[in-house]
């Protein structure tokens, strides 16, 4: 997602895209290896689970342009969908097997018989995935990945094979309202389906970032580039797109309730890449209350974010500085559920310059924070990374290092790290993965701390 910062360069929202690259087509000597996680579920009569295959290389690389076929020994005892999902029909032992160009793997499936205080399920959507567990520091690391924004269902998997390599315990992506319901009333969850399912069976938190809209709701011609990041700006149109806005959202969380329990309301709103045509914080005031509203009376439980703040201690000047936007919430009577910062520096993570942009802002934003109220309030950073073609990719893989120490020792209160961006695309070349699906190094240091911190 874009970092809308003067000193990264970066103003085209359009950029905003999920990986766009992997192994290339399998090749008739190439070895597939296939797997499935858990390799084992249990239930009972009426429950449904989850299961995710891996498609790999013989080196362990993620191929996506492979197809994987779905069988089970006895269907008498359980069923299973193209995407994984289990149903569990009657007591007893089989196993489902998922096939992939010659290779298989399996997973054991125990059904039990249903208690008498546990109906069967109406909407195996609703299942309650087991908990995730998180760092030894109780920190979630993980990565911006995007994955359902191109809309491509081979990405999704190839993605969710590259986030489960980096041992990331969460993973962030665009819930976006235009490619979900692009005509009133009709609604297509493929995409979002595929990553939170994926994610669940996975054992890794998807964090949804709301923003956008379709024309029909936003009032700007499709034709308009970034027409889905326009907000009305005619009061009774602006009132009838946060009514609407809620209106989707109750959809959309009666749908993921127990699945996805983490939702950020926007992103870098404070800046006009993602509030078109400009930032307003009465405005978003409103549209946060509506739609923090609308997923609380679904889902009690579930936390709510404000959207990612950039441009911390600077940003673009006809914009909100981060620290002035987050005071303005404050002011209005806004006490969300977490705060989420994008920390972007054009430095390395240890320097502080003044009146630029830098990782230590953290503190400056847990200063407002505590101030208003909120000392106990979870602080997500939602994105910061570097870029390896500005800083080099030894330089970012040092920086990607010395900013996890930072945030696991300096930072307490951080409760969610997603570092920015899983790999290249859309112009970004912050990945830990490079455009091809190669590793890059600091890939390999994301890894290897957030095994050292428990994932």
């Amino acid at each position: 997602m874009c970092a809308a910062i003067a000193a990264l360069g970066c103003s085209n929202a359009q950029n905003l895209t999920a990986p766009t690259g992997v192994t290339p087509a399998v090749t008739a000597s190439q070895t597939i290896v296939v797997s499935l996680t858990p390799s084992a579920v249990s239930g009972a009569v009426g429950d449904s689970a989850l299961v995710a295959a891996g498609v790999t290389d013989a080196t362990g690389t993620a191929v996506a342009s492979v197809g994987v076929s779905w069988s089970v020994k006895d269907t008498t005892i359980a069923t299973i969908t193209s995407g994984g999902q289990i149903r569990m029909r009657k007591t007893g032992s089989t196993r489902v097997v998922a096939t992939a160009s010659g290779d298989t793997a399996s997973a054991t499936v125990t059904v039990s018989a249903p208690t008498t205080s546990k109906p069967t399920p109406k909407d195996t959507t609703t299942v309650t995935p087991p908990v995730t567990p998180v760092s030894s520091s109780g920190i979630e690391y993980g990565v911006h990945s995007d994955l359902s924004f191109d809309e491509s269902t081979s990405q999704i998997t190839a993605g969710m094979q590259q986030v489960i390599a980096m041992h990331a315990k969460v993973q962030r992506g665009s819930f976006l309202w235009h490619h979900i319901e692009s005509t009133p009333g009709t609604y297509n969850w493929t995409y979002t389906d595929a990553v939170v399912t994926q994610s669940v069976a996975a054992h890794i938190d998807p964090l949804m970032v709301v923003y956008g809209s379709p024309s029909w709701a936003n009032g700007t011609p499709s034709s308009t580039s970034g027409s889905y990041l326009y907000v009305p700006t005619d009061t009774a149109a602006f009132n009838t797109w946060v009514s609407q806005y809620a209106a989707f959202m109750t959809a959309a969380v009666s749908r993921y309730k127990g699945r996805v329990t983490k939702w950020e309301i926007g992103n870098e709103e404070n800046q006009h890449y993602f509030w078109k045509p400009t930032p307003n914080v009465t405005q978003y005031v409103q549209w946060y209350n509506a739609i923090a509203a609308a997923i609380h009376a679904v889902d009690p439980s579930a936390i709510v974010s404000i959207g990612g703040l950039a441009g911390i201690s600077a940003g673009p000047a006809s914009d909100y500085k981060g620290t002035t936007f987050l005071s303005d919430l404050y002011a209005a009577g806004v006490q969300p559920g977490a705060v989420a910062i994008h920390p972007y520096s054009g430095y390395g993570p240890g320097t502080t310059q003044s009146g630029q942009d830098s990782f230590s802002d953290i503190a400056l934003i847990h200063q407002i924070m505590v101030a208003n109220g909120q000392a106990n309030t979870p602080l997500w950073l939602t994105e910061w990374g570097w870029d390896n073609n500005s800083v080099g990719s030894t330089n970012a893989a040092a920086y990607i290092t010395q900013s996890l120490g930072m945030i696991a020792s300096q930072y307490p209160y951080v409760t969610l790290a997603a570092y920015f961006q899983l790999e290249d695309g859309g112009g970004y070349t912050y990945g830990l993965y490079d455009a091809s699906g190669t590793l890059r190094s600091g890939g390999t240091a994301f890894k290897t701390f957030a095994m050292a911190h428990g994932q």
